[in-house]
C-alpha cells in the first residue's frame, strides 16, 4: 500500500511540474496575512523512502534513499514538491535561529515495511551518496532486526512553501 502511495504521489509530482517546484522563500502572502485556522499554523510533512534501514543505539541509516525528499503541505492551500535530500539537510543549520530543525528536532515516524511505526525525535543528519543517516532519540516502538524498504514521515517547520 505504500509503495502505491508513493507511486501516486510522484505521478502527480511529475505530471503537474509546478507542484515540483520548492521555494525556500516565503510565498507573497506572509504569515501576518493569512487567516490561520484556530489552533493551526502552516507547516510541512517530510517524507524519505529508501530500501533498507540499519539501525544503531544512537542512529539510523536509511539505505538507498530516494534522490529526492517529498514535502506536502495542506495549509492555507495544498501543495506537494520534492528537493534533493542536500537541499532538505538545509533545515538542520541554514535556516534562521529558532526555525531550524536544530532549534526544534523534528519527530518521525519510521515505518519498515510489515512493522509497526517507530516514533524517534531526530537530532542531526548526514546525506552520503547512498545513504541518509540521523541520529536519533527513540520516544516508542521498537525498531525490526531486519531491513525492509522504509519511509519516514518528518514533522515539519513552519515552512512558507
Amino acid at each position: 500500500m505504500k509503495r502505491l502511495w508513493i507511486s501516486v504521489l510522484a505521478i502527480a509530482m511529475m505530471s503537474t511540474p509546478a507542484l515540483a517546484e520548492c521555494p525556500l522563500e516565503p510565498t507573497a502572502a506572509s504569515a501576518q496575512d493569512m487567516e490561520m485556522p484556530e489552533g493551526g499554523e502552516p507547516s510541512v510533512l517530510f517524507v524519505h523512502y529508501g530500501e533498507g534501514l540499519e539501525v544503531t543505539e544512537d542512529t539510523i541509516t536509511l539505505v538507498d534513499p530516494l534522490p529526492e525528499t517529498t514535502w506536502v503541505k495542506d495549509w492555507p492551500e495544498r501543495k506537494v514538491g520534492q528537493e534533493s535530500n542536500q537541499s532538505f539537510a538545509t533545515f538542520w543549520d541554514e535556516w534562521d535561529e529558532g526555525d531550524s530543525f536544530a532549534d526544534n528536532p523534528p519527530n518521525a515516524a519510521v515505518t519498515v515495511a510489515g512493522h509497526h511505526p517507530v516514533i524517534v525525535v531526530l537530532t542531526d543528519i548526514t546525506v552520503g551518496a547512498e545513504t541518509i543517516t540521523y541520529n536519533y532519540e527513540l520516544l516508542s516502538g521498537s525498531f525490526p532486526s531486519e531491513s525492509s524498504p522504509t519511509t519516514i514521515v518528518i514533522d515539519g517547520i513552519l515552512c512558507y512553501y
